[in-house]
């Protein structure tokens, strides 16, 4: 019993860091990602996952 109140709460804090990190990029706008404070990549419009811990984003 204990242990599938464990692994619920794994695969809870798993649910929560894997939808924090999806990012939707809306029309007319553009994220500047920074992959440990220097620049990496500009994201257009549409879906993007960004890799927890490492990766920052601005709104431009």
């Amino acid at each position: 019993m204990l242990g599938l109140i464990i692994l619920g709460i794994i695969l809870l804090i798993l649910l929560i860091v894997i939808v924090s990190n999806v990012k939707v990029v809306p029309q007319a706008h553009a994220y500047v990602i920074e992959r440990l404070g220097t620049y990496h990549v500009t994201w257009s419009t549409g879906l993007h996952v960004k890799i927890p811990c490492k990766n920052a984003y601005e709104i431009l």
